[in-house]
């Protein structure tokens, strides 16, 4: 059991960050993307070549645009008190414009061995364990076999506004990872290499989130979203490294992310408790390939549903 409480926790820290995995990539703000194309644009009037700053600034846009692609993400976690370091692999599709997308999520340290189904229909995450770890979680009604995570309630209540509001400027999908590229101050050509067969470029960049603060001109709840965050992390600046192929597409992009100390959760009782987290960065690294790929997912139907906060109460329950 606590082997399996351990691999609880972990699913639930993977939520941390990307339980935003719900909500369209959105448009571009002025700040990132139609600025960027902007520059662009005018480069190509001069006929100048673009800076490195504004190929990476581009390659967002460039990489929405083609609609969906499969996305191999990993994210790599610092050792803390009872949890060794791990990492998580998450493969499957995505569709960039609706948020929509089916993937699987594997553990090395799973006792089962299994891999996680994870959905994502119409801004809600739905999450299915394998049947052998399943079964050690006696806790859990068998008819309730996906735990499901709103993330339009989830902004609603953290941010009082809608996920559709904050899709604009802010990042809520595996992909839209990639909107961070549209506020790095500074880029460096480091080399080039080969990314699943397409030759890329690859680019050291520092994500400034003072420039999209600068950006948002009073926009209220976004500019405290962003303050959050950067508290959170403690810092407004963190590096990321990006390949970029022949047609401005992103065919890698790599982030370090400070971790903070703990984050809020509230349980089903409507109490708020702080879960630790560990210490150091998160090393967090997404692959796009098979751009235009169809995207066609489905909700599981409702009786099969639990909702994230009543399973988290029960793992609570459990010592987790």
């Amino acid at each position: 059991m606590k082997r399996t409480m351990l691999v609880v926790g972990a699913v639930l820290l993977f939520g941390v960050f990307a339980v935003s995995c719900g909500g369209a990539v959105g448009e571009n703000s002025e700040s990132g993307g139609e600025r960027a194309a902007s520059e662009g644009t005018e480069r190509e009037a001069e006929r100048e070549e673009p800076t490195p700053v504004e190929i990476v600034r581009l390659s967002q846009r460039t990489t929405v645009e083609a609609g969906s692609a499969r996305v191999a993400m990993t994210m790599t976690y610092p050792a803390s008190e009872g949890m060794p370091e791990f990492s998580m692999e998450m493969r499957g599709v995505q569709d960039f414009t609706t948020g929509d997308g089916d993937f699987t999520l594997a553990m090395p340290f799973m006792p089962t061995g299994g891999e996680i189904e994870h959905l994502v229909v119409d801004n809600v995450m739905y999450q299915r364990y394998p049947e052998d770890l399943r079964a050690q979680m006696p806790f859990l009604p068998p008819e309730k076999e996906w735990v499901a995570t709103d993330l339009e309630e989830q902004y609603e209540e953290q941010y009082g506004m809608s996920l559709q509001e904050m899709q604009s400027s802010a990042p809520q999908t595996p992909a839209d990872q990639l909107s961070y590229l549209r506020s790095v101050g500074s880029v460096e050509r480091i080399g080039s290499e080969k990314i699943d067969g397409a030759q890329t470029t690859r680019y050291r960049a520092v994500v400034d989130l003072n420039r999209e603060l600068e950006a948002l001109d009073g926009e209220e709840e976004l500019t405290r979203m962003y303050r959050d965050l950067e508290e959170q992390l403690g810092t407004d600046k963190f590096p990321t490294e990006v390949w970029i192929d022949a047609d401005g597409l992103v065919r890698r992009q790599l982030m370090e992310v400070p971790l903070p100390d703990s984050t809020p959760v509230e349980g089903a009782d409507g109490e708020t408790t702080a879960q630790q987290l560990p210490e150091g960065e998160m090393t967090m690294t997404v692959t796009y390939g098979d751009f235009g790929v169809p995207v066609a997912v489905e909700a599981p139907p409702a009786e099969a549903v639990i909702p994230q906060k009543d399973f988290e109460a029960l793992v609570q329950g459990q010592g987790a």
